[in-house]
């Protein structure tokens, strides 16, 4: 992998893990509690879509699920999206700041990923 920063475009595909949890998902449907940055944290953590080689090596599918979501919604709310590859995940982003003022709209915009379709990648 290229250790040059990508920069992230309003066309990007990003992927946000989500934990197989009542609390995360309520009758079939992503909640916005997927989507909000705890207290301290510089940004919510997402993948973008475009550097992974296989999504089912990124998550644990005993434990999260995936949604995909648009990068040009949180950049057309004023927010960055900023490649922040960590150990192990180059492919690693944050969209900065503090998402809570947003996060039902991410909710409601992400699309889930089907699992059986995840392994195929």
């Amino acid at each position: 992998m290229p250790n040059k920063p990508y920069e992230i475009k309003s066309t990007d595909s990003l992927l946000r893990r989500i934990p197989l949890k009542p609390s995360h998902i309520f009758q079939g449907s992503i909640t916005s509690a997927c989507f909000k940055t705890k207290p301290g944290e510089v940004g919510l953590s997402v993948d973008i879509e475009a550097l992974i080689n296989r999504i089912s090596e990124s998550y644990n599918q005993e434990t999260h699920t995936l949604s995909r979501l648009s990068a040009a919604l949180p950049m057309e709310l004023g927010y960055e999206c900023k490649h922040d590859p960590v150990d192990g995940n180059f492919a690693h982003a944050l969209i900065i700041g503090d998402t809570n003022p947003i996060a039902k709209r991410l909710a409601l915009a992400a699309q889930p990923i089907d699992p059986n379709a995840i392994s195929n990648f």
